[in-house]
């Protein structure tokens, strides 16, 4: 099957082209004004290298469960000052700035209607993505350059988006502006194609729709519903195949003056041996999810183990298996109150006893994926099991549709797809055919259910019969990999999958997932009043933590989940 998919490609961008980005208050019509094409390609490039890059693996790595990171404080749920100075600066700044700036250079001017539309869609994701990290957050006037910026609370954010994706997703003209070809809005065939634009929008309006959709206080499911029922009046303006995909790219370009390459290729790959003690690995919650249920997924996430280590050439002791990494930091038994089953299997490990992660997100010119047809379909399928979406298919059916669009969408490291075979024959496993349980018995009458859990047998990937909502929670996680903030996100709204939690020795707790991450110092500072109404009035506190923390819940989460296998009492819920 051909593939084919709206790839918006990063391009190189040249230092003239660059020049005057400092000062964007100069006269719309002079030879050094930037072009839309230039802005936007300067916007999707900023986004994949701060989602892809190290605020992915360094942090979100760490909450998601599929890769594991070995980083310091974000590892202990913790998380370093002058780290989140930057991630503020990223998101804002370049990811966001680019975009604006077409907004403002460019609204109103006539032959450019579509491409501020599109740069209007652009923004409402990375407003969507900025407000999932830290929750309220400074919603229009973000960039305005003020010394007070003010923030907006959750709920207003959301209603904003939703009126804001519509509006900007009608106003496109099919008929009217594209963005060049020669540019990042590019697709496949070499031009740009609008209904894909639309798509998004309405597909970016599910995702949030269902991201609000837990009731209240924890949501606003009526407001969900009535967004849901309107998308699906319309279905056909939702992404409809993996063509309507949408994500970006590296060049792949990497030389001694720089480039245009994938960070994780980088940090792993190029500078490999520079990184050994650090490396980040395929994790082993994406191992207990797979691999007893033949996920042909497996072989693409991940790579088996090494046959000989580079650092001191041993070999390690799962060569040649998929064996991944927990998350967790520090020591279980003792002080914790926890028992190892046996055996500590991760005892004096070094970076290359686990599978690496898959060629398919190291390599030098690989994807970051912002929004997936796979995502859209299990997003369809948990509104279908709510009742919501009347006219639409069964749950059912975009589940499974969901599953085929995930599998086609990735490759082996040779290029091929998988095959159609393997596809149904997972479908039809115990645990993944719909409403299956999990068969842990094997032929011989032994108890297999240890294959599906942890080291530490605490956490598992067994489905129970007709447990519908976890089926879908689990093939919608198995389907983002890499898409950090995605995957924290899906886990805070829904705590379907629950993985180990971190135990903080010098604490002595269990830390479970924060909520979000705190604002930066240079907000606190600088911004002292907005940022402290922020966490005072919009930042509800509970559990005993309030303000500026991380174990603050976000206005649409839902509190996490205390593992019942673990006997001592935590704050950190």
């Amino acid at each position: 099957m051909k593939k084919t998919i709206l790839t918006l490609l990063i391009v190189p961008l040249l230092a003239a082209c660059t020049a005057g980005f400092e000062d964007m208050n100069q006269n719309p019509n002079a030879l050094n004004t930037p072009t839309p094409e230039l802005l936007l390609n300067s916007s999707l490039r900023g986004t994949i290298n701060f989602y892809g890059g190290e605020f992915n693996r360094v942090a979100m790595y760490n909450y998601t469960g599929m890769f594991a990171a070995f980083q310091g404080r974000f590892q202990r749920y913790s998380e370093e000052p002058s780290v989140l100075i930057n991630y503020w600066r990223d998101a804002y700044v370049k990811s966001l700035m680019p975009a604006q700036d077409i907004i403002n250079l460019y609204s109103g001017k006539e032959g450019y209607e579509n491409r501020v539309a599109i740069a209007r869609i652009w923004k409402c994701y990375l407003l969507s993505q900025i407000t999932a990290i830290w929750g309220p957050i400074p919603y229009e006037s973000g960039l305005d350059g003020g010394l007070i910026i003010p923030y907006n609370r959750e709920q207003d954010i959301y209603y904003m988006l939703f009126d804001d994706l519509k509006a900007a997703a009608e106003s496109i003209d099919p008929e009217g502006d594209v963005f060049s070809s020669d540019h990042i809005a590019a697709d496949a065939s070499g031009k740009s194609d609008l209904t894909k634009w639309v798509k998004f929008a309405n597909t970016l309006r599910l995702r949030l729709a269902m991201r609000i959709s837990n009731p209240a206080p924890n949501g606003d499911p009526v407001k969900a519903q009535a967004v849901v029922n309107e998308l699906f009046q319309e279905e056909n303006l939702l992404m409809e195949s993996d063509y309507d995909s949408v994500s970006g790219k590296w060049g792949g370009l990497i030389s001694t003056e720089g480039g245009d390459y994938n960070p994780l290729y980088y940090y792993a790959i190029y500078e490999k041996k520079r990184n050994i003690g650090t490396l980040p690995c395929f994790g082993e919650a994406g191992c207990y999810h797979m691999k007893p249920y033949n996920d042909p997924r497996l072989e693409i996430y991940a790579e088996p183990v090494v046959a000989q280590k580079e650092a001191d050439g041993t070999v390690p002791a799962h060569a040649g298996e998929y064996f991944g990494d927990t998350a967790s930091y520090g020591g279980y038994g003792g002080e914790s109150g926890l028992s190892y089953p046996g055996e500590n299997v991760h005892s004096g490990l070094t970076r290359e006893d686990y599978s690496p992660i898959g060629n398919w997100f190291t390599k030098a010119d690989a994807e970051f994926v912002f929004l997936s047809h796979a995502e859209c379909c299990f997003l369809k399928a948990e509104a279908r099991l709510k009742g919501w979406g009347e006219g639409g298919r069964s749950a059912e059916e975009y589940y499974y549709e969901g599953i085929r669009s995930s599998m086609k969408h990735y490759r082996t490291a040779d290029g091929k797809e998988i095959d159609d075979a393997r596809i149904e024959a997972y479908l039809a496993t115990p645990g993944i055919a719909w409403g299956t349980a999990t068969e842990t018995v094997d032929g011989e009458g032994r108890d297999i259910s240890a294959d599906f859990m942890d080291w530490l047998q605490i956490c598992s990937s067994i489905v129970g019969t007709n447990d519908f909502r976890h089926q879908i929670i689990m093939q919608h996680w198995l389907a983002i990999p890499g898409q950090g903030v995605d995957a924290w996100t899906l886990l805070r709204r829904t705590q379907e999958l629950l993985f180990e939690p971190c135990f903080s020795g010098y604490e002595g707790f269990y830390k479970y997932l924060p909520y979000r991450l705190k604002y930066p110092t240079s907000e606190v500072q600088y911004n002292t009043s907005e940022c402290a109404k922020a966490c005072q009035e919009y930042l509800q506190p509970r559990n005993g933590f309030s303000g500026n923390d991380m174990y603050v819940k976000l206005w649409w989460a839902l509190p996490n989940v205390k593992n019942e296998k673990i006997p001592n009492e935590t704050p950190y819920l």
